[in-house]
């Protein structure tokens, strides 16, 4: 679950994926990025749904002994009965609709456990590809992507004014057309 919440953006780059230890359960906290055109936000219900149904059934799955999921919480309101056995038989017996966060609980020693047939070589292959993977992410976040996400968000039936987004980047417009000209961009 470590590398899952540290390589999840890989997976959306709209998502992000928390793991917290605490002594005798931990959980996966899944958080949606605000931001432009997030669909995840529009409609989260089948993208959590599907990640933690995914999640339970590695649990399973993986380790030498499975690890069963202890808890599950969902934002959205409860399905109807028959949809619910299928929730109960994806993920486990537990289940909370209407939470405040969506949250997957296990417990903490079971996160121990070795996984069944671990290649270590192999992984640090993998972990290695998803880190540069990440970085490059990172490095192609630009200014003017940051630009292009608040002008998205502040769109409301007209273009937003050079002085608004450069008050929400905390920077002057001055700096900001400089920026965004140094990205061989401008803002018209």
């Amino acid at each position: 679950l470590d590398r899952f919440a540290r390589f999840a953006r890989l997976l959306n780059d709209g998502m992000r994926v928390e793991l917290v230890r605490e002594h005798t359960h931990s959980y996966c906290r899944c958080t949606f990025i605000e931001g432009a055109d997030n669909y995840l936000l529009r409609s989260p219900r089948h993208a959590i749904d599907a990640l933690w149904a995914g999640v339970a059934r590695e649990l399973q799955r993986l380790p030498v002994t499975p690890i069963h999921v202890q808890a599950a919480w969902f934002r959205h309101a409860p399905p109807a009965r028959e949809q619910h056995i299928e929730y109960t038989r994806a993920i486990g017996p537990s289940l909370t609709f209407d939470a405040d966060e969506y949250r997957l609980f296990v417990r903490t020693p079971d996160l121990e456990q070795p996984i069944r047939s671990a290649n270590p070589a192999l992984l640090q292959v993998f972990e290695q590809h998803a880190q540069t993977a990440l970085q490059h992410m990172a490095r192609t976040d630009s200014r003017a992507n940051q630009v292009a996400r608040v002008v998205a968000q502040k769109l409301k039936g007209s273009t937003p004014a050079l002085d608004d987004i450069a008050r929400h980047m905390a920077m002057s417009s001055r700096n900001l057309q400089r920026v965004l000209q140094e990205s061989g961009t401008s803002y018209q």
